[in-house]
């Protein structure tokens, strides 16, 4: 490809959201007043913030490093709430029922607990605070084999493959741990991104 007689490994106008990591955090540049308000709303009641803007401005890029920035500060500083990216961003779509969407925004979550816990013990073996010690207490949580939700939280285990516990029991099982690792509001939260909410039209939304 011509890109690569140029010295790159792929297109450079490619619009590729930077990652919630060090390096979207180093790549995104000018936008500190952006990233100050995001953050201060990502941890303000009711902490539902919106970005608005054209396709291709770097909304997403902005999102992630925010939610980054917001999971560093608490590694850094050892105290205040804890804030944890979800792995994955989501995306509506009018073809998915809701309840199947809530079981796969749940399912991420707990999977990016799992993820990010072993991350935390590898690269931060020495760091200790209330909100991580809970998190690493709960972070052996769901797997999902063959149709079957298990669940273990701590000295717990539970494995149940009626169809009912795999929604009912599924959400009640994430919620409890979600509860232990952040027991109020001001503990902080694992971050989700809904993306391309414009994508939706509205003839969709009933």
């Amino acid at each position: 490809m011509i890109y690569e007689s140029w010295g790159f490994t792929g297109s450079p106008f490619q619009t590729t959201s930077l990652p919630a990591s060090a390096l979207g955090e180093q790549l995104l540049v000018g936008r500190d007043s952006e990233l100050s308000t995001l953050m201060r709303r990502i941890a303000s009641p009711p902490k539902l913030a919106t970005l608005e803007g054209l396709n291709g401005v770097g909304k997403t890029s902005v999102v992630n490093v925010a939610c980054h920035k917001l999971f560093t500060q608490h590694m850094q500083v050892g105290s205040g709430p804890l804030y944890i990216p979800c792995r994955r961003i989501f995306q509506l779509n009018p073809d998915q029922e809701l309840q199947s969407f809530i079981d796969d925004v749940l399912m991420e979550v707990a999977q990016t607990l799992i993820d990010r816990g072993a991350y935390i013990q590898r690269t931060h073996p020495e760091l200790h605070t209330v909100a991580i010690d809970r998190w690493l207490n709960f972070a052996q949580l769901v797997s999902f084999q063959g149709g079957v939700f298990s669940v273990q939280a701590g000295y717990q285990s539970e494995t149940n493959t009626s169809s009912g516990y795999e929604r009912s029991g599924f959400r009640k099982a994430v919620a409890g741990i979600l509860g232990q690792i952040f027991p109020d509001a001001q503990s902080g939260g694992v971050i989700c991104t809904i993306d391309n909410l414009e994508l939706l039209q509205p003839k969709n939304l009933s």
